[in-house]
């Protein structure tokens, strides 16, 4: 049972970085003369900008791996600066070809999309995508493995407190439920698939939690912890491979 999480920082955890996306329908609609009743707006779909960015991060580390994983572990603040400054699927020879990918994305759509996406969470995406690419399956941890990783890099929160907070509760997810924690990612984003998969991480998140503390999370925050978990824990054995 951890007992370092505190409150302060556990309430930090829960709130979900939004991306927003600005899509403006270039098609033009056929209105025949006359009429008075345009045809009804389609509902806004709340996961859209969500799966638009993890396809542009399945393209990001199709293109570039090597990149990904210098950034992830510390480097190319171009791209990070690039993407919280606003990405545009007309922009070309953007870092680690962000904006090329949110072109392909869009699969051809006649869409124009602007997106302006916090560091934090280009790198959860990006470290999601780079461990499945990694991995084909979940990962073993074997037995006498700390719980927590020491030293290792944070994706997110904006205080050394938090940072580390998001960091146990993330190593501890991982190390309890390593199956259900791959399943997630490999599951869709949205839906009651993406749901389902998250509450089978219900029993392992009880566990991270300190006695008498609840919390609620949404399936794209435990999604968000899941893919720095499982990032931090694949760097981790890679750098126990390359020790022996």
């Amino acid at each position: 049972m951890i007992r370092s999480l505190s409150l302060a920082a556990l309430a930090a955890l829960v709130v979900s970085t939004a991306i927003p996306a600005e899509a403006q329908n270039t098609q033009n609609s056929y209105r025949p003369t006359g009429t008075r009743i345009i045809s009804q707006q389609e509902e806004a779909d709340p996961d859209y900008s969500r799966r638009l960015l993890k396809e542009t991060a399945a393209c990001v580390n199709r293109y570039d791996s090597s990149g990904v994983v210098g950034l992830l572990r510390g480097g190319n603040q171009a791209a990070l600066d690039y993407a919280a400054g606003g990405i545009r699927n007309e922009d070309r020879n953007s870092p680690l070809k962000i904006s090329e990918c949110l072109h392909e994305a869009l699969n051809g759509a006649q869409l124009v999309v602007h997106m302006r996406i916090p560091p934090a969470a280009l790198r959860t995406v990006l470290a999601e995508q780079a461990y499945l690419n990694r991995h084909t399956a979940p990962l073993t941890i074997a037995p006498g493995s700390p719980q927590v990783l020491e030293g290792r890099i944070v994706i997110g929160g904006d205080t050394a407190e938090e940072s580390q907070a998001r960091g146990i509760f993330a190593d501890c997810l991982v190390f309890n439920a390593p199956v259900e924690a791959d399943r997630l990612l490999r599951g869709p984003v949205g839906g009651g698939t993406e749901l389902d998969n998250a509450r089978a991480l219900m029993p392992a998140i009880s566990q991270c939690l300190n006695d008498g503390q609840a919390a609620n999370f949404s399936p794209n925050a435990i999604r968000d912890f899941v893919a720095d978990g499982l990032w931090a824990r694949s760097e981790a054995l890679a750098g126990a491979s390359a020790a022996q």
